[in-house]
């Protein structure tokens, strides 16, 4: 990575020149790089992390003071931010299939039960899936797991979204019109423990 000191680089500049320059921010800073083109940008296990690392950045700003001291106080040493620290402790948990802790400080506690009611509905290139979460005080997320295979197991491969406890839908874009699509849902307790999963559902997208 390099610094450009330019007047495009003051006019926040974002972008791809030529597919070949990249433009852009990050934590507030203007940065200009070679565009990468990953091997397979798409990749199921690349979805997932991302999935997982994109609720994280959506979720931190909603934890208290408590919790953001004591991620910035779990990686003091290497001098990151509360939320990389954060990033980094969750993401090799996902990676092994488990759940997400709010707070690194938090003890594991028991899993909670299956969300009920939970409904796949076809639409146009898309499925909408629908549940109730599990009754529970210590309630953090929602995993939601998608495969073309009945009776796939969940794993960070197919995972393709987390949301936050208490969204009660979610809609998957950009499927294939006539293939049944199985999803799996499952919820998480703040302290880390990935809940049951509910029974598998499906649609085909029309």
């Amino acid at each position: 990575m390099v610094k450009a000191f330019s007047p495009m680089m003051s006019l926040d500049a974002s972008g791809t020149i030529g597919k070949s320059i990249t433009f852009s921010k990050w934590k507030g800073r203007n940065y200009v790089r070679k565009r990468v083109k990953p091997a397979n940008p798409r990749s199921g296990l690349q979805v997932g992390i991302r999935a997982s690392v994109k609720f994280m950045a959506q979720r931190y700003a909603t934890l208290t003071a408590t919790n953001k001291t004591n991620w910035k106080a779990l990686y003091k040493t290497l001098k990151i931010t509360p939320l990389n620290s954060m990033i980094r402790f969750n993401v090799p948990r996902i990676r092994q299939n488990f759940g997400l802790f709010q707070d690194p400080t938090n003890t594991p506690a028991a899993a909670e039960a299956a969300p009920t009611t939970v409904v796949a509905t076809a639409q146009p290139k898309s499925v909408k899936i629908t549940w109730v979460d599990s009754a529970g005080a210590n309630d953090f997320c929602t995993f939601i797991w998608m495969s073309t295979s009945s009776g796939f197991i969940a794993d960070v491969s197919n995972l393709i979204a987390i949301v936050n406890h208490g969204v009660l839908s979610f809609t998957k874009p950009k499927l294939l019109t006539g293939t049944i699509y199985y999803f799996l849902v499952a919820g998480c307790a703040y302290e880390g423990t990935r809940g049951t999963a509910a029974a598998q559902v499906s649609a085909t997208p029309t």
